[in-house]
């Protein structure tokens, strides 16, 4: 079944939907532009998605209105799983732009031109959460429960770059004392990414209980 205005009933649960989607969208594009403007060196870019995440906690905050505004006694079983699920899905999506907003400021610290080049690792690590990201919103979206748990799995090689990222950030920051600061600042980028995956984790897990009503912890490493 898929997660859609039309699953429940009344003006208020579409208009609740539809908050979530647009949250949702301002997010993976938030995301998607922070890390453009890092790779490019683009300051008014940067600076147009820190500005950017004010909407985002203004959207975040407007859906908790409603939704709390609607919980009542006597709710439908279904309709108060999904608007439960729904106040840990805007609180997540409104951390993970709060990443996109840390990964922009990285950009403005890092100037133009860069103090020291990002890294093809980064960029990878870039990408890879991105489309984990967009990954989480679609099962979400679909309620697509074993979807949720396949995609937990794509954290540990997340984990395993990042690893690996925040190892040769160390040993050249060793080698090369000049390169403290910048190294420095692109750690809290990836560090940023990391969190960002974590967080989709947590979408995955609300996946499950709507798709179920039961609470899950999918958040068991094997890395």
């Amino acid at each position: 079944m898929s997660l859609t205005a039309a699953d429940s009933s009344g003006s208020g649960a579409d208009q609740v939907l539809a908050e979530v989607w647009q949250l949702a969208s301002k997010v993976e594009a938030q995301l998607a532009e922070a890390l453009r403007t890092l790779a490019d060196s683009d300051l008014e870019g940067a600076d147009v998605v820190v500005q950017a995440d004010l909407e985002v906690n203004r959207l975040r905050y407007l859906i908790e209105e409603r939704v709390t505004a609607e919980l009542a006694p006597g709710l439908d079983e279904e309709r108060l799983h999904l608007l439960i699920a729904v106040l840990y899905v805007i609180a997540d999506l409104e951390r993970i732009g709060d990443h996109a907003e840390g990964i922009a400021k990285v950009a403005l610290m890092l100037g133009r031109p860069p103090m020291r080049s990002l890294p093809a690792s980064v960029l990878q690590l870039g990408a890879m959460v991105r489309a984990m990201l967009s990954a989480g919103v679609r099962v979400l979206r679909e309620r697509d429960v074993e979807g949720a748990r396949l995609l937990v799995g794509d954290d540990d090689p997340i984990d395993r770059l990042y690893d690996d990222i925040y190892g040769e950030m160390i040993a050249t920051m060793t080698a090369e004392p000049d390169t403290v600061v910048p190294c420095t600042y692109q750690l809290w980028a990836t560090h940023n990414l990391e969190r960002i995956a974590d967080r989709v984790t947590n979408l995955c897990e609300r996946t499950v209980y709507l798709g179920t009503g039961r609470i899950e912890d999918l958040n068991v490493s094997t890395y």
